[in-house]
């Protein structure tokens, strides 16, 4: 049986545990894409990171343009949780 979605009372989430799968299914969903766009582009990874659980980054360099991209997927807001 598929577990329902969160719900939200006055802008704070009932249920942690579904948001927080959530959170994560989402940044891993844009991944590959990500890598993908930035070989295109001859980025090289860097740094991979997780800060939170809801604050996930990386870094990629590219060396002949000596530039850096970082791509950041992180809650916006603190979490308000009940």
């Amino acid at each position: 049986m598929k577990k329902p979605k969160f719900i939200l009372v006055n802008n704070s989430i009932l249920d942690f545990d579904v948001y927080k799968e959530d959170f994560q299914r989402l940044a891993c969903t844009f991944k590959p894409e990500i890598f993908e766009i930035a070989g295109k582009y001859n980025f090289e990874l860097m740094k991979l990171n997780s800060r939170s659980e809801f604050n996930n980054w990386v870094i990629f360099y590219n060396l002949e343009l000596d530039m850096e991209l970082v791509v950041v997927v992180r809650k916006r807001n603190k979490p308000g949780f009940v």
